[in-house]
């Protein structure tokens, strides 16, 4: 019978984790929109819940915005890590293209969310962003000024790593 080798097996995980980060944060370059500007353009609108969320509020922590779907698979993994990071810091997220505010507040139910979501019917705010690809997520310091874009999947302590750093830059 062979001897199983933990130690390798270790190695290998390791070493597989961080090619995928490496190659992840590659993709995520690339497929970053490219704003005309890295201030915070303005936009208002009317979250699910009825509170008004406009982008020239003075923020006291920094910013997440964050696109996802109810149908995307990536932004479904995700949404925890967002739910979670809403409590700690100021997030907003924009479901595009996701259907009714019946179903999505359905959607955040079923799935215990608990952040602030706009309903972007029309692809209006994507748009302003230059969102293409879903989840994507923009990081603005507490001066409305863009320090990370992220397309694709993003672990918790990525995000909040990200955003602990654009408190204090």
């Amino acid at each position: 019978m062979k001897k199983i080798n933990i130690k390798k097996i270790i190695k290998e995980i390791v070493v597989f984790a961080v090619a995928f980060f490496i190659i992840s944060n590659i993709l995520s370059y690339f497929n970053a929109p490219k704003l005309s500007s890295n201030k915070l353009s303005y936009f208002s609108a009317t979250a699910i819940g009825g509170k008004l969320f406009s982008s020239q509020t003075k923020h006291h922590k920094p910013l997440l915005i964050h696109f996802w779907a109810t149908w995307c698979p990536i932004c479904k993994i995700e949404n925890s890590s967002i739910s979670a990071l809403s409590s700690k810091f100021d997030v907003i997220t924009i479901a595009e293209s996701s259907g009714s505010n019946k179903k999505i507040k359905k959607f955040l139910q079923q799935h215990h969310l608990k952040f602030q979501v706009i309903n972007d019917k029309n692809g209006l705010i994507a748009s302003l962003f230059k969102v293409k690809a879903f989840p994507s997520s923009f990081i603005y310091n507490q001066k409305n000024k863009l320090k990370f874009v992220d397309v694709g999947y993003s672990s918790y302590l990525g995000l909040y790593a990200r955003l602990l750093y654009s408190s204090v830059f």
